[in-house]
């Protein structure tokens, strides 16, 4: 499959148990899926954690795409 990266540009912290994904301002995220809904994207960070986050809080770095394994 093919993502792209963004980078946060905003603190957001997760609800436990809620699927969301912590990140913090400059952290760069692998966006895995972009059709959550409701503003949300699905993503994984540099340490493996995988979840939610609000799109509003990340800015795409580049368009550039890539392939990984998950």
């Amino acid at each position: 499959m093919q993502y792209f990266s963004v980078q946060v540009l905003y603190d957001f912290d997760a609800q436990p148990g809620s699927g969301e994904l912590s990140v913090q301002t400059g952290e760069y995220l692998t966006v895995t899926r972009q059709d959550v809904g409701d503003g949300w994207w699905e993503g994984l960070n540099s340490r493996g954690e995988h979840g939610l986050f609000p799109q509003a809080y990340v800015q795409t770095t580049e368009w550039k795409l890539f392939q990984i394994d998950l």
